[in-house]
């Protein structure tokens, strides 16, 4: 009820007047302020996580600074306003929308949230996390991003101080709906429904080390082999579903080209790692 009434105030206006959505996005962005209560700050992105969807160019323009602030100042301490400023987030960096205006506009986002490597090094930071939905929202967005601007996030991890341990943690997680990409969701009370997807920290992980031999070899000193080879003996092997191909998968861009990264494959990575692969 809290969330609802906070939300309530922020929308009603001074005289209790309905307000049009420019006027809301205005008023939810003043209470993102660090000056404002946590619960106001929690109650204005949620409801701005809302609005995204329908005026992702309003709250982008008017909101996406004090999205920003939060995402420095209050993810790692409250996990509630962390996962819908990262989701939040990740609405307004979206390009998949089929329009050309909106694909341009999630562009334009991706680039202001971009714009200085803080924002990267703290998703990098986020990874370890050992919340489910604060690190899940973090790789959803790091994969947006890395959709839209690859080379400024690869060039962001190479500088992070928490870049690879947090992709081998995400490596590490035992989750399934993180390592092997099965999602349930609700769709009535009593009914869901089960759906395949690439597992989010294969489909990331390839993102971040497509064409970039050094983050290929910062990753595999990290131990991204040995991770990579236990999801696969998880799942069953080579005959394992969609984690252990999604696994492989990196493995295979982890040698492919990278002389250093096979010579270091064939001496360090233990024997009883090695699999039947054939890239």
């Amino acid at each position: 009820m809290d969330f609802f009434s906070q939300t309530y105030v922020a929308l009603r206006g001074p005289t209790g007047a309905p307000q049009t959505p420019t006027d809301t996005i205005g008023r939810l962005s003043d209470r993102l302020s660090p000056a404002t209560l946590l619960a106001d700050r929690r109650a204005a992105v949620l409801a701005l996580k809302g609005l995204s969807r329908d005026c992702k160019q309003e709250v982008g323009e008017r909101a996406l600074y004090g999205l920003l602030q939060v995402l420095y100042n209050d993810v790692e301490v409250d996990a509630d306003i962390g996962k819908a400023v990262l989701e939040t987030l990740n609405l307004l960096c979206d390009t998949e929308d089929a329009t050309i205006g909106a694909r341009e506009l999630g562009f334009k986002h991706t680039d202001a949230v971009l714009a200085s490597e803080n924002t990267a090094h703290i998703l990098f930071t986020l990874l370890g996390d050992s919340n489910f939905y604060t690190r899940f929202a973090t790789l959803q967005l790091l994969t947006t991003l890395l959709h839209n601007r690859r080379q400024i996030i690869q060039s962001y991890f190479l500088t992070a101080p928490a870049g690879p341990r947090g992709i081998i943690s995400v490596l590490e997680d035992k989750r399934e709906i993180i390592t092997n990409g099965w999602l349930l969701i609700d769709i009535l009370p009593f009914v869901n429904l089960t759906i395949c997807r690439p597992s989010e920290a294969t489909a990331m992980l390839q993102a971040l080390i497509s064409q970039s031999p050094d983050i290929q070899k910062v990753l595999a000193f990290e131990g991204a082999f040995e991770r990579l080879f236990n999801i696969v003996s998880q799942e069953g092997g080579v005959d394992g579903g969609i984690a252990a191909q999604g696994a492989l998968s990196c493995v295979d861009s982890l040698l492919r080209f990278n002389t250093a990264n096979q010579v270091f494959h064939s001496v360090f990575v233990p024997s009883s790692f090695v699999v039947d692969f054939i890239p």
